[in-house]
């Protein structure tokens, strides 16, 4: 067997995990000195700040059809999952494609949104701006309930409970479904 070497970090939780073990036991025995180690600082870690983007997305019949985005709007409204003070008109600039400084408070669920998104872009209603990856954009123009900044969402799955209404939503953008 091949002899392994310790830190003195190692040594000390070693001897503390005996003398614990004695002590349950009962046993009285002279551990050897060993020199202290310094004790690890566990530092919060520094969150790097969200980038941010004034880019939205373009909706490919922003121009010929922009009542469908009103449809939307008015249905995500019904479901309250976006605030009830959004007004028609700052929902439609976040797909102008058009730069914006306009965030909708989204008070469905981050799963919700993150599928909603996911479904547009991959159906090609909508179009990402190019050289902005599309959570950058979600990240700058969306806020969460109590308008706290929304995380993670480029790592949630389908929402099961939502899915076909999610899907049947996304077709309200599309033009040939009536």
């Amino acid at each position: 067997m091949k002899a392994k070497t310790l830190t003195a970090a190692q040594l000390v939780e070693l001897q503390n995990c005996l003398r614990r073990i004695n002590d349950i036991l009962g046993f009285s025995v002279k551990l050897m000195d060993v020199p202290s180690a310094r004790p690890v600082i566990s530092r919060p870690r520094k969150q790097t700040p969200r980038r941010m983007t004034t880019a939205t997305f373009t909706y490919r019949w922003y121009n010929a059809q922009p009542e469908r985005l009103t449809r939307l709007y008015r249905y995500l409204l019904h479901l309250n999952w976006i605030a009830s003070d959004t007004s028609p008109d700052d929902f439609s600039s976040l797909f102008s494609g058009e730069h914006s400084y306009v965030r909708i408070q989204w008070t469905g669920s981050n799963l919700q949104l993150a599928y909603l998104i996911r479904v547009l872009i991959y159906r090609n209603y909508i179009v990402v701006p190019p050289g902005v990856g599309k959570w950058i954009c979600v990240y700058s123009h969306f806020v969460g309930r109590e308008n706290k900044q929304l995380h993670s969402l480029n790592s949630l799955h389908v929402p099961i409970r939502s899915q076909s209404l999610i899907e049947q939503m996304a077709e309200l953008l599309n033009p040939r479904f009536a």
